[in-house]
């Protein structure tokens, strides 16, 4: 590099100035030798930057290579950005940079006295968890620090959760309460969970076919079975009580062979239609002698007067 007259490895040259003259937006990236104070200088964006003085470099100047930490100055809170938190990839934010709000510790205390006597930000700040002992191992979430000395400082942890935050998994069986069967109003239970019934707890529904064994007919006492239900019939088969009428179908007179037909079955018959067999004496009704106009009485049908006292005849002849 060439100071002029100034030998120097390199290959920029850098011009020497007497003094350095003032800044102007020519000056941008330009460099000067001021021999006044042995200076190099840069021209920025905005003024000459002291090359020496490392506090005064722009970062947008260092655009490649690692920094010797030895060379880094603190910075203040003004020079460093916001920054998005994806900007933060890797690595691990020491404790102390962390506000106390943003880190929460468990607090032990003995009973509520102790509770209400801890104080802010020596004991807990807000976020913080205590734990009481006495009685019951309960655990209060600090919710405001002003009011650490009673109940309104405090929220406390109820170990119930709603069970719409549950939503995959499985329960143990432990966290599962006794429930009345009312409760169950949908779904089906596993079979393995239903234990052997009584017949007589099955009092209304159904009962799928492949549900029924096969049964006697003994065992049917009672009901009507459906007409689908039941077969064609042998005659033979139904040997006992009586059809409906309206099951009997009309029937040819020559089917009748055995049996006595009710009286009011007969319909009135004129006397050729009696052409055999004997009427009962208590039918034939009280005849005047001249309806007898053929045929012979009977020996036993006459009275003794005309069978003694005449003696002339064993039988009378009529024609």
């Amino acid at each position: 590099m060439d100071f002029y007259g100034i030998d120097a490895k390199g290959y920029i040259v850098i011009p020497k100035v007497a003094t350095l003259p003032a800044w102007t937006s020519d000056d941008v990236q330009k460099f000067f030798f001021c021999e006044d104070d042995s200076k190099i200088y840069y021209g920025g964006a905005a003024a000459w930057v002291d090359l020496v003085d490392l506090s005064n470099i722009d970062a947008t100047w260092i655009t490649s290579g690692v920094l010797d930490l030895a060379v880094i100055p603190t910075l203040t809170s003004d020079k460093i950005p916001s920054l998005d938190a994806a900007i933060i990839a890797t690595g691990t934010i020491d404790a102390a940079r962390l506000p106390a709000s943003a880190v929460s510790k468990l607090v032990i205390v003995a009973d509520e006295t102790a509770r209400f006597a801890l104080t802010s930000p020596g004991d807990v700040v807000y976020g913080d968890t205590v734990k009481q002992i006495d009685p019951s191992n309960t655990l209060y979430f600090v919710k405001d620090v002003a009011n650490l000395a009673n109940a309104n400082g405090y929220e406390e942890m109820s170990s119930y959760i709603d069970a719409s935050f549950v939503t995959s998994g499985v329960l143990a069986l432990a966290r599962i309460p006794s429930i009345p069967a009312s409760q169950t109003t949908s779904g089906t239970f596993d079979a393995a969970r239903i234990p052997d019934l009584d017949a007589a707890k099955i009092a209304t529904g159904t009962l799928v076919i492949a549900r029924i064994p096969s049964l006697p007919a003994s065992q049917i006492t009672s009901g009507t079975f459906d007409a689908a239900r039941i077969p064609s019939l042998d005659a033979a088969k139904i040997t006992t009580g009586s059809f409906d009428a309206a099951r009997i179908p009309v029937l040819d007179a020559s089917k009748i062979t055995t049996g006595t037909l009710g009286t009011a079955r007969i319909p009135s018959l004129p006397a050729s239609q009696i052409t055999s067999g004997t009427f009962d004496t208590a039918r034939i009704p009280s005849l005047p002698a001249s309806q007898i106009t053929t045929g012979q009485f009977s020996d036993d049908r006459m009275p003794d007067f005309l069978l003694n006292d005449m003696g002339f005849f064993n039988s009378l002849a009529f024609g």
